[in-house]
């Protein structure tokens, strides 16, 4: 059964809707800007700026929180208008939801435990613990009216992949029409000190896939899909933005933050998710990069493209969008898959920016720079590679009709 993406949804660092993400994309704007969430004077900040969420006052400013489960609401229901879903619903037994998270619940279960320990005054508010992952999702589903299969995914940066994924495959199996797909994540306190003394934060200017680069550009952000059954479409006289062809996840299993060097394990993934949806090396016209701009992930990923690819890697369009958007985290793979779609059914490939000086080992490949370039995409791919070895490729192809 083939799987439609019929709507989409997204607010980040350069745009609260669709049609200002996709003119950012396209002109290569980039979301960086200063953090104000938080003092940042400190030392031992590498940095004090990220790609903070545009506009970001208008986000539930008195219930942090709520803020990720808001977020995903805001963008879904947007997602949900896209598809024209809000105009006749699916079949509430036939309509799920997936969140891709990495922070989640956590700002919620903090502020308890604080509470808790005598730390931040006044009573214990248990309504607190309603804010984890699960719950915040019960809360998306409940708003959009989805009562079919749902799902939180938590696999570091590589969670909204696999959402989508996870959805993708069953509307395939038959166990849904209609997903509301692809995750959510606002940086923290805790993940941008932690990011820091980890040492992977870029000092100033991130640069994925350059050979001067210095670490990654954190960000905010929320993507939501909307999946649905080739047959559902048709029946409703949906318009498609490109159809869903393949999708693998798997694990290197070699370090706690690093990727395997070589670049094996990821392109066992790569070549899984090609091989899942039918889709021949020869088929791929432009590959969203991971590309996180640190010095060991950039150089595995284009080995583990070279090993997948051969020879004809040089001759494949590839770009980082986290040079635009930042790494959001778990929202990575989502929002960067919605970038990637919107190029497949529009005739662009999205650019790297800041790109000057290509890594040597493959400095003659064919980049996309700072502006988006025309092209005719049959099929592309989305890679998403995280902490603890989680990995996840997504292959979308073009819509001719």
């Amino acid at each position: 059964m083939r799987v439609l993406i019929t709507g989409m949804g997204v607010w980040c660092s350069i745009g609260r809707t669709l049609p200002e993400v996709e003119q950012a994309l396209k002109e290569g704007r980039c979301g960086r800007r200063p953090v104000t969430q938080f003092d940042v004077s400190s030392p031992a900040y590498r940095t004090g700026e990220a790609a903070v969420l545009v506009d970001e006052e208008a986000l539930s400013p008195d219930v942090d929180e709520t803020r990720i489960a808001d977020l995903a609401l805001s963008v879904g229901r947007d997602a949900l208008r896209d598809a024209r879903l809000d105009e006749r619903p699916p079949d509430p037994a036939r309509f799920g939801v997936t969140l891709g998270t990495s922070h989640g619940g956590n700002i919620a279960f903090m502020k308890f435990i604080r509470g808790r320990m005598g730390l931040s005054g006044g009573r214990v508010d248990h309504a607190l613990l309603l804010g984890n992952g699960a719950t915040q999702l019960g809360q998306i589903a409940r708003r959009v009216g989805a009562r079919g299969p749902t799902a939180t995914v938590s696999t570091a940066c590589a969670s909204s992949t696999n959402s989508v994924g996870r959805a993708f495959e069953w509307i395939r199996d038959g166990r849904a029409d209609v997903m509301l797909a692809g995750g959510a994540d606002l940086f923290t306190e805790l993940s941008f000190s932690g990011f820091n003394v980890l040492g992977v934060t870029a000092r100033e200017t991130c640069r994925p896939l350059d050979r001067h680069r210095d670490g990654m550009m954190l960000g905010d952000g929320a993507a939501m899909l909307v999946l649905e059954s080739e047959e559902h479409a048709r029946r409703r006289g949906a318009r498609a933005y490109a159809e869903i062809a393949g999708h693998a996840i798997a694990n290197d299993a070699y370090h706690a933050t690093g990727p395997e060097p070589h670049g094996t394990e990821a392109a066992r993934v790569i070549a899984a998710a090609l091989e899942s949806g039918g889709v021949s090396p020869d088929e791929i016209d432009y590959i969203n990069l991971h590309g996180t701009g640190t010095v060991a992930n950039d150089e595995a990923e284009l080995r583990a493209v070279r090993r997948v690819f051969g020879d004809r890697a040089r001759r494949i369009l590839l770009s980082s969008t986290k040079s635009q958007l930042g790494h959001t985290l778990g929202a990575a793979g989502s929002v960067e898959l919605l970038a990637t779609t919107l190029g497949v059914a529009g005739g662009w490939a999205p650019p790297s920016i800041h790109l000057v000086t290509p890594i040597e080992e493959f400095a003659d490949w064919s980049y996309v720079v700072d502006r988006a370039r025309p092209a005719r995409i049959r099929a592309a791919l989305s890679n998403s590679f995280g902490f603890a070895g989680n990995m996840a490729s997504i292959v979308i192809r073009r819509l001719d009709n």
